[in-house]
């Protein structure tokens, strides 16, 4: 690929990303941070690169860098900062001291900016696209180590998974706009002391503390990995064991603010966009493997896909795949293996979900068959709509899976899950049903039409 080219493709999946719009993003922040306290240098900065400029969107400097360049503006040419050099080379780039290296020692970064030494990363996506850099400076010559390197690689390496976690950077902004609350007596029917200004208050300050929550989630991530790479010394073997439970821990509450964020946004109209279904639920998959683990199973996802993209609000369908898979990985036993298989036929996209024991076979977990009812024979009729692709071998009987549970006066917290993710892929203009019999075990089906009406 010609250099044109790739810069043409780097463009595009920056785009594609959002970052170029975002003055400021909370995980870059924290990582910033992370580079001027575990490197003790003197700036962290960490920004997107477009077809000119840099914009860093995560800046950290320390008390004797307080006037540095960095401290008013975050938006610069990249031809004056040695970035673009390694947006050119598309590798990192190490140089301890600018003035002593000849392609360095006439650049503007010196006489203008101060910088003395710089180690910069490429900053990637999924794909392997640079998007920008992460970059540690300093305003005098300083001998960068392997192990400085590392830090930043491995940094890389977690704000990938981060952007890959939320394609959807708005929520990761720390400039998000939080909505304006008019406090007016007229606007409320609830009382005329203003109650409903106060409950839109205090939801509003809910949200807000969500979002807050994630960046801290974060650091705690990004620095168990870190000491668990070992790149700060050796650990014994009850250390490392004691930081997987911590970053395990982390990451499963990482996935349930995560999980917060997406139903607060949540919006009654549909955002349909052309989605690749192996990436959606190969991601989903990943944020649920750690919470798996804990429960001594495993998640199994497997495609038989004529049409590997399909129109589909996107945080609707993963919140709903996201609630119904954490229910039925909690609910199995130990050594289970927990399937998620996709298919399409006929104008439909088809989830099926269910559990595989080792020894009692195929089926949905013992607790969901007991909020069903259906832990001992179960007497309903057989519907004969049922979409003709589906394939089991006896004949399956079909419920709807929200009529069933409405029928019921359970309001725990997997009771409620479900219900959320029946009502979310109806909003899709689908259903979520209960498919199978005794003999050949069931399973929840979750059916998406193609064209949503």
């Amino acid at each position: 690929m010609t250099a044109i080219a790739r810069e043409q493709q780097r463009l595009i999946a920056l785009a594609k990303s959002g970052l170029s719009g975002l003055t400021s993003i909370g995980v870059f922040e924290t990582a910033a941070h992370e580079i001027v306290a575990g490197m003790s240098t003197a700036i962290g900065a960490i920004g997107s690169i477009d077809s000119d400029s840099i914009t860093y969107q995560g800046v950290a400097l320390a008390p004797y860098a307080s006037r540095s360049f960095l401290a008013k503006e975050r938006n610069f040419p990249r031809r004056l900062l040695p970035c673009g050099f390694l947006l050119e080379q598309d590798k990192t780039l190490c140089i301890n001291d600018l003035a002593a290296d000849p392609d360095f020692a006439d650049c503007p970064a010196i006489q203008e900016f101060g910088i003395r030494a710089y180690l910069g990363v490429p900053l990637r996506n999924a794909s392997g696209d640079c998007l920008g850099t992460i970059e540690a400076i300093d305003l005098a010559p300083r001998h960068f180590t392997r192990r400085d390197i590392q830090l930043l690689e491995l940094i890389g390496r977690n704000l990938t998974l981060e952007l890959e976690r939320a394609p959807d950077l708005d929520f990761l902004a720390a400039d998000h706009p939080t909505p304006t609350i008019a406090l007016s007596y007229a606007e409320s029917d609830e009382s005329v002391s203003g109650r409903g200004s106060f409950d839109r208050l205090r939801f509003n300050l809910v949200d807000r503390l969500v979002q807050d929550l994630r960046t801290p989630l974060t650091s705690v991530l990004g620095m168990t990995s870190v000491l668990n790479q070992e790149i700060y010394g050796a650990l014994r073997p009850k250390q490392k064991e004691y930081l997987s439970i911590v970053h395990d821990s982390g990451q499963q509450m990482l996935s349930m603010v995560d999980s917060l964020i997406a139903l607060q946004d949540l919006r009654a109209t549909l955002s349909l966009t052309s989605i690749n279904i192996e990436t959606l639920c190969q991601q989903l998959v990943n944020r649920l493997s750690a919470q798996a683990e804990r429960r001594s199973c495993r998640i199994d996802v497997s495609f038989d896909l004529q049409e590997g993209n399909w129109p589909l609000d996107r945080v609707k369908v993963d919140l709903a795949l996201f609630h119904l898979l954490t229910r039925t990985i909690n609910a199995s036993d130990e050594g289970c293996t927990v399937r998620l298989h996709t298919h399409n036929l006929d104008g439909y996209l088809r989830f099926e979900v269910w559990v595989a024991h080792p020894w009692l076979g195929d089926s949905l977990p013992l607790p969901d068959l007991v909020l069903l009812g259906l832990d001992d024979n179960d007497d309903v009729t057989a519907d004969l709509d049922a979409p003709r692709f589906i394939t089991t071998v006896s004949s399956p009987i079909k419920l709807d899976l929200r009529s069933r549970l409405e029928t019921g006066s359970s309001s725990d917290r997997s009771h409620l899950s479900l219900l959320l993710s029946c009502y979310l892929f109806e909003q899709h203009g689908g259903c979520v049903s209960v498919v199978g019999c005794e003999l050949s075990g069931y399973r929840y089906v979750l059916d998406l039409p193609k064209d949503v009406k």
